[in-house]
């Protein structure tokens, strides 16, 4: 919601929050490709092009992951809206 009102800030903080909880508790799958998609998310309305680049790639990196294809393709749609900011 903070990348869309164009809050980087805010938007990074709850990100990395989010990223920080998958890791920490080993969730993987559909939530921790989402968790790096906001990092990037977040990092593209603050206009750091390398910071946004590193997490598109590992959200890409983890989407490749998600066993359910539905899910996959789910995720792939999102991430794919990010250039539209």
């Amino acid at each position: 919601m903070y990348a869309v009102l164009g809050q980087g800030e805010n938007a990074l903080q709850y990100a990395e929050s989010c990223l920080h909880r998958c890791l920490e508790n080993s969730i993987d799958d559909l939530d921790l490709a989402f968790a790096y998609e906001a990092v990037s998310r977040a990092y593209a309305v603050l206009d750091d092009q390398n910071m946004f680049k590193k997490y598109f790639d590992l959200a890409k990196d983890s989407g490749e992951k998600i066993a359910k294809a539905d899910d996959k393709k789910y995720f792939f749609a999102e991430l794919n809206t990010i250039s539209e900011l």
